[in-house]
Parts: structure tokens; C-alpha cells; sequence
């Protein structure tokens, strides 16, 4: 029966009736309280205490009335006092606007009706209200209810919600408890099967794993806050407008008596789950510490043990802990022997013996202290600043308790604190030093060293760690670098190698062509020959080209020059192969025309390779835009075409050496040309950019300007 409550439809109907049953109960819990307000329980409404306070209001206001009256009265033949006028004005205003009539009655028996209001047969007689200060000649009150008509006050209010519940008080008790005791059973049903899993094991997941204690807290201060709005019922006590007012707090009332309940039933489940699977302590916040101490001081205590066991070395063996501690047992000397220890006749014993045992407890304790230090040593950095912190606000405790009774102290704890910010900031340079050296290493400034002077233990061993970090990144630079030039240099040297058998290629077929061969075949493929002929040759000078330019390899003779010259000569140059691709060049040059610092012959091939590049892979029918401006400093040269091909690729990629945009690789073409480009700008000390924007292709470059 009881794997029954375990599956979860179990348990969610148990929830559901649970939380019904706490609704319930919460509303008629706010009539039960209504009805109680009204005095439903007591028998008469006028014995109930918001009714009780309507009274005493009003017989407060009677009084001021009466004794405004009479003090006008015994002014009759003296000037007029108009604010004792108006106030006696609003005073009977407001007696009589009220359901409450009443007679004011002397210690003498004489009665004052209370605004000139005359009791007639439709008032109900009220509990006569007897004077608070009997010592002070304070009247009595004969008060009433009128009943004939509807008032829009307290008095009438509460006099109609009693009439109005009186009858059901005990049925919505009845039903609040129904529903209280429908949710104590969908409790206990969820208790059956608290921190068990539907097959019935023990098992603790969700919320019943969260630390009890601090649960414990947040539930007391959810309760806390709920409740915290219950202080307004003292507002019942002046309340203008109790209709509004009473069913609110009644409300408010139940609703935080409802959830505290329902609180605390969460509580307790939580509690039975994890008692039921023997994880009580192990599931709150101080048991986990406490857990994780115990196994820190397991481990250090297993630590000192490896480090005190016995050693076999040299037949001697390695003082433990209990040595360490109480010190060896001396071994009873041979026969015939003397104490080895004893001291020479005449000396004092008892000193010499005090001597030694104070020399044997300094051993000790020195080993002790070492020991001690060793595990410090190899505890994380965090705990040992957490310990160190701990040490410190420990000793300005002690001294903060002192420092109110003696100056000696309080200057103490000032040296303390000076001490306290110095190695603050101390640590806070050092941390600094750190930073700024993980900075320059990933800014790629792999010479640089973080200085380890007057650095200390783990900041100490960790700038050497960054130091041997660049170290290593340099060695792995170089060696990249080296396998790079040693690449280029076999590229190189393979070029070389074949540009002779395709020298003699290019003869022989220079030789065919000179021969008297017919029409037909032969000629279509010495044609073939002498076309793949002279690309392979143009292949193998880029690649040649490249190699040197990636190396280093190439002698640079710069010199001040107008690229603005270079570009019109390249464009000319050009001119014939941009016509057949229906390519319309548009160039823009200032006439003052900006100098740079570079060598034109190899300018030269950087124009040349853009817009060969250009007449390759432009869609045919646009525009190429060619702009030489300036831009403070620097001298913008920007050429923009529009790809025939959609450009699948990103600018890097295209950057990258035998990449091509066009996919198909349709075009005559070694993907080379950029990648030379940018080499040989480079090598200028220009920038290369390339951007890719749809088929918008454009490349940017941009040298240093100077004087002309």
C-alpha cells in the first residue's frame, strides 16, 4: 500500500488536495475572523472590541461637545469666540451623522441629551458606558443604536455584519476545519512518500537537497515579511471606513495564516525526507562546513603522517608525530656501561638535565613548526590568504577589546591597521605586476619579462610561470618561423628546379611551331602546349615571387614617390584587357598629389596584381574604382569592383595563398596575386586590408605620407 503513495500521481494528488485544502480553509478562516470582529462569537455585537471602540469615540466627541457648550454658555454676555463656535458646529455635525445617540448622566443623575438627539422607540438600548476617570467627576453615558435608518458609520456597519453572520459563524468554522483537515491528510500522504523515488529507494533530489538551516532562515523571513502588514489592524481603532478596511485585514489575516501553515507543512515534509534518509546534518549549511573541515583536517592530518612515517635510510628511521610530541623513550644502557649523558663530576645535574630537556622540547617544536609550514606551503593560494586574513582580524579583535581601556592598545591596533593597508597594497602592486605581464604576453610581446623582485611565495612562483610562458612561446615562435622560411626556401628551390625541363618544354614548342606541320590536330595541340606552357611559367615566378616576398628575400629600394603616376601608367597599361571585359575604370587622384616612401618597381606589381585580379574576377559591364586620397597622416589608396562570382568566402579566407574566388577555378588564375600583394606592401612598411561586403570587393592600403 504504502509503494502506492511513492508513484507521482500519488504525490501530486496529495499536493493538490494539500493546497485545496489550505485554500479552503484560508478563506473561511478570514469569515471565521470577520465574524469574530463583530462579536458573532461572544453573543452581542456591543461586547466586541472594534464596537466597543465606535463607543468610546463617540462618547470622546460627546464630551468635547459638552464641555463646548457649556464653556459658550458661561460666555454669553462676553465676545463672541468663533473658533469655539465652528468647532462646536462640526462637533454636532458630526454626533449627528452617527447611528449612536446618547445621554450624558452627572455623578448628580442630571442628563445632557448629547446634540439635542432625543431617544425614540426604533434605538436599541446599548450597555451603559461608565466614566474612565472616576476620579475626576467623569459622567456616565446611556447610549443607542438607531436602527430606523441606514447610517453610513462603523456602529451601523458592524451592527449589520453581525446580524448578518451570526447564524453561519459556526458553519464556516465547521467548513474551515474541513478544509484544514483535508490538508493535513494530503500531508501526511506526501510524508509517506517524502524522499523516496517512485520505485521506493531513499534518494534526496530537488529542494530536499538544499542546506536545512538556510531554509530554516528564508522560511522565517518569508513569514516574517508576510506578517508584517498585520500592524495595520491597529488602524481599526480610527478606521473611517471600516467596510473597506475589515474584510481586507480579515483577509490579509487569513492569507498570511494560510501560507505560514503552509510553510511550515513544507518544513516538516522536508525535515521527515531527509531524517527518513539519514542526510539530515549532511544537507545543512553547517554540516557541509563542518564535513569539509573534518576532511581538510583528515588530509592534513594523513598529510603529517606520510611525512613522519619511518624511513629505511641509513638503518635510522624518521621521527613521528607521537616522537615529535613526547619525545623518545631512552634505551636502558648495557650492563657495565655508563649513562653516556652524565655529567662531569662536580656539575650541576639537576641544570644540566633541565638543560637538555629544554634542547630536546626545542627540537620538537621545531619539527612541529616545520611540519606545519611544509603544509601550509602546499595549501591553495586562496586559503592561505583566507588564513592569513582570519590570523590578522583575529589580533584586531583581541586588540580592539583592549583598546577601550588602554592607549598602549589602541595605538597597537593602529599599528595594526597601518600594517594591515601596507601589505594591502603591497599585495595589490604585486597583482599588478601580474596583470600588466598577462597583458604584454597576450598582446603578443613575448620578450617581455614580469619583474619578480620583492615578490613573495605563490606571486613570486606564478610571475616565473609567466615568464617561462613567454620563454616558451618565443622558442615556438622561432621554430614556426624557421619551418616557414624552411618551406619557402624548398618552394623555392623546387621552382628552380622546375623551370629547366620547362625552358626546354617552351623551346621545343617554339621549334614545332616553326615546322611546316598541316592544319588539323597537331596544331590545335601545340597551341595547348604552348598556353599551359606559359601558365606553368607564370605559376612558377609567382610562387618564386611569394617565397621571397613571405622570406624577406627581396632588396627594397625605397624612395619618395607619387602613386598617383603609378596608378595612371598601370591603368593605361590595362586599358586594352578592361575594354574587352567591358570594364569601366573610375580613377580619382587629388590634384595635389600626396609622396609616400616606397620602391615603384615593386608598387609597381602590387597595382599590376590588383587589377589583373580586377579584369579576372569583376563582373563584366560595372565600374572599378580606383581612389587615391589622404587621410591625415597617412596616404588611402582603395580599389572597389563588384565580383562576378557570389563570394562564399570571408576576406581572410580569400587573404589565404592559392584561394580563388571564383569556386569553379574556371579563370586562368594561381590564387597568389593578393597574397603577393600584401607581401610586397608589407615589405614597404604599408598596411594591406581586404573587405568583403556581398559581391562587393574591396582592398585598402595605406602608407606613411611625407613631404614632397
Amino acid at each position: 500500500m504504502k509503494a502506492t503513495f511513492y508513484k507521482a500521481p500519488a504525490k501530486a494528488a496529495a499536493a493538490l488536495a494539500m493546497l485545496a485544502g489550505l485554500a479552503i480553509a484560508g478563506y473561511f478562516s478570514s469569515q471565521i475572523l470577520l465574524a469574530g470582529m463583530v462579536g458573532c462569537y461572544t453573543g452581542d455585537y456591543y461586547n466586541s472590541g472594534l464596537f466597543w471602540q465606535e463607543e468610546a469615540l463617540f462618547v470622546r466627541e460627546a464630551e468635547q461637545w459638552y464641555e463646548t457648550s457649556q464653556s459658550i454658555a458661561a460666555n454669553v454676555d462676553g465676545p463672541i469666540d468663533y473658533n469655539e463656535r465652528q468647532a462646536l458646529n462640526e462637533l454636532t455635525e458630526a454626533l449627528q451623522n452617527s447611528s449612536l445617540r446618547g445621554i450624558r448622566v452627572s455623578q448628580t443623575g442630571e442628563e445632557t441629551p448629547i446634540a439635542g438627539m432625543q431617544v425614540t422607540q426604533y434605538m436599541e438600548e446599548l450597555p451603559y458606558f461608565y466614566g474612565t476617570d472616576e476620579g475626576n467627576d467623569t459622567a456616565g453615558y446611556k447610549l443607542y443604536l438607531d436602527t430606523s435608518r441606514e447610517y453610513g458609520d462603523n456602529a451601523s456597519y458592524y451592527r449589520a455584519q453581525y446580524m448578518q453572520r451570526i447564524d453561519s459563524c459556526w458553519d464556516v468554522a465547521l467548513y474551515a476545519g474541513i478544509g484544514l483537515a483535508a490538508a493535513l491528510l494530503g500531508w501526511m500522504a506526501l510524508l509517506v512518500g517524502a524522499g523516496r523515488s517512485a520505485n521506493g529507494e531513499l534518494h534526496l533530489f530537488g529542494w530536499h537537497r538544499f542546506p536545512f538551516d538556510v531554509l530554516t532562515v528564508l522560511v522565517a523571513v518569508a513569514v516574517a515579511l508576510a506578517a508584517a502588514p498585520l500592524e495595520g489592524l491597529s488602524y481599526f481603532s480610527t478606521a473611517n471606513d471600516a467596510a473597506y478596511v475589515l474584510p481586507l485585514m480579515a483577509g490579509l489575516c487569513a492569507a498570511t495564516a494560510a501560507g505560514g501553515v503552509l510553510a511550515a507543512l513544507l518544513w516538516l515534509h522536508t525535515a521527515v525526507a531527509r531524517l527518513k534518509a539519514h542526510q539530515f546534518w549532511r544537507t545543512t549549511l553547517a554540516g557541509m562546513v563542518c564535513i569539509w573541515l573534518w576532511r581538510k583536517a583528515r588530509g592534513g592530518a594523513q598529510y603529517l603522517r606520510e611525512k613522519t612515517q619511518p624511513a629505511q635510510t641509513d638503518g635510522a628511521a624518521a621521527p613521528g608525530v607521537k616522537v615529535l610530541l613526547l619525545g623518545r623513550k631512552k634505551k636502558a644502557a648495557p650492563q657495565g656501561e655508563g649513562e653516556p649523558d652524565a655529567p662531569p663530576a662536580g656539575g650541576n645535574k639537576a641544570v644540566r638535565a633541565g638543560a637538555r630537556e629544554l634542547k630536546k622540547l626545542g627540537a620538537r617544536l621545531a619539527a612541529a613548526g616545520r611540519l606545519l609550514l611544509d603544509l601550509i606551503h602546499h595549501m591553495n593560494v586562496a586559503w592561505k590568504l583566507v588564513l592569513a586574513v582570519a590570523v590578522v582580524l583575529l589580533a584586531a579583535e583581541v586588540v580592539a577589546m583592549q583598546a577601550e581601556y588602554s592607549g598602549a592598545a589602541l595605538l597597537l591596533l593602529l599599528v595594526l591597521d597601518v600594517l594591515v593597508l601596507a601589505a594591502a597594497g603591497f599585495f595589490a602592486v604585486q597583482l599588478d605586476r601580474l596583470k600588466k605581464g598577462g597583458e604584454r604576453l597576450a598582446g603578443g610581446d613575448l620578450d617581455y619579462k614580469t619583474p619578480t623582485d620583492h615578490m613573495y611565495w605563490d606571486l613570486q612562483a606564478h610571475a616565473k610561470n609567466l615568464n617561462a610562458i613567454s620563454a616558451g612561446m618565443a622558442v615556438a615562435v622561432d621554430e614556426r618561423l624557421k619551418s616557414e622560411r624552411m618551406k619557402y626556401e624548398l618552394l623555392t628551390n623546387v621552382s628552380h628546379d622546375i623551370k629547366t625541363p620547362l625552358t626546354s618544354i617552351i623551346n621545343y614548342v617554339d621549334l614545332l611551331k616553326g615546322q611546316d606541320i598541316p592544319e588539323g590536330p597537331a596544331r590545335e595541340y601545340i597551341a595547348v602546349l604552348e598556353r599551359q606552357a606559359a601558365r606553368l611559367k607564370k605559376l612558377i615566378a609567382d610562387l618564386i615571387e611569394v617565397s621571397k616576398a613571405t622570406t624577406g628575400n627581396i632588396t627594397v629600394h625605397a624612395e619618395p614617390l607619387h602613386p598617383g603616376e603609378l596608378l595612371r601608367q598601370c591603368v593605361g597599361e590595362y586599358d586594352e584587357r578592361l575594354r574587352a571585359q567591358t570594364l569601366e575604370v573610375v580613377l580619382t587622384v587629388p590634384e595635389q598629389e600626396p609622396s609616400i616612401y616606397a620602391d615603384g618597381r615593386l608598387l609597381w606589381r602590387v597595382f599590376d596584381n590588383l587589377l589583373g585580379n580586377a579584369v579576372k574576377y569583376a563582373m563584366p559591364g560595372t565600374r572599378v574604382y580606383i581612389d587615391l586620397q589622404t587621410d591625415g597622416a597617412q596616404v588611402v589608396i582603395s580599389l572597389k569592383n563588384i565580383s562576378r562570382e557570389r563570394l562564399g568566402i570571408d576576406a581572410a579566407e580569400l587573404m589565404e595563398r592559392f584561394v580563388r574566388g571564383d569556386a569553379a577555378r574556371a579563370t586562368e588564375g594561381s590564387g597568389l596575386g593578393l597574397s603577393i600583394a600584401q607581401s610586397l606592401t608589407e615589405l614597404m612598411h604599408g598596411r594591406f586590408s581586404l573587405t568583403v561586403d556581398g559581391d562587393l570587393f574591396k582592398i585598402v592600403l595605406h602608407f606613411d605620407r611625407i613631404d614632397a
